[in-house]
């Protein structure tokens, strides 16, 4: 675990994070969150056995993820390119092909598009959204105009948020399984979590 950059909460308060950091990658989560967990302290040893033992599991496992990568002659364009993390990767298939560039995270791929007027260019589906939102970004939601995605903190607990949709689409989101919350005086839509990803996946849908 290693110290990761205060966020904000909805109602603007500073929010205290932390970063667990495991051999296959690493989750942002707030220390409140963190010490009603089943985290806890262990000696070094411990700690060791532990992550080798997980390291092992990793290994023996075959996972399928999709990521974006921005490749070619980057020098020209290094400065439109996200600063989050300036690594140049090579990928190899296996077979002798390589691919030398900038892995762009899910939550940079609308910045990026931005900036070279490819707007609507790759739209991202519902896990990239989720995997976006988790790590601490905001993103827009394909179909839903300016409406965005955010994960923030409400009552102590973590939430899926719909943020500047349009009104006239609160009912056709409700009827899709988004629920609504009237905080402070405010209308707020929600995301259950347990079904974010098929709710995100048909609203995506739809809207294509």
């Amino acid at each position: 675990m290693v110290g990761a950059i205060t966020s904000e909460s909805a109602e603007g308060r500073p929010i205290l994070m932390c970063q667990l950091v495991r051999p296959t990658g690493s989750t942002r989560i707030d220390r409140a969150s963190l010490a009603h967990s089943h985290w806890a302290c262990i000696d070094a040893q411990t700690f060791k056995a532990f992550w080798d033992e997980e390291v092992a599991a990793a290994e023996g496992r075959l996972d399928l993820e999709t990521i974006w990568v921005a490749t070619g002659l980057l020098l020209p364009v290094w400065n439109r390119l996200p600063q989050d993390d300036v690594r140049v990767w090579r990928i190899d298939n296996g077979a002798g092909t390589s691919i030398l560039g900038r892995i762009i995270r899910p939550g940079a791929v609308e910045k990026l598009q931005a900036a070279f007027g490819l707007e609507q260019g790759i739209r991202l589906g519902a896990r990239d959204l989720l995997t976006a939102v988790k790590a601490g970004d905001e993103v827009a939601i394909p179909g839903l105009g300016k409406a965005r995605l955010a994960y923030v903190l409400v009552n102590s607990a973590r939430r899926l948020e719909i943020r500047d949709y349009d009104a006239d689409d609160r009912a056709w989101l409700k009827a899709r399984g988004v629920f609504s919350e009237i905080i402070q005086y405010r209308t707020r839509l929600f995301v259950p979590v347990d079904r974010a990803v098929e709710i995100l996946d048909a609203i995506i849908a739809e809207r294509r």
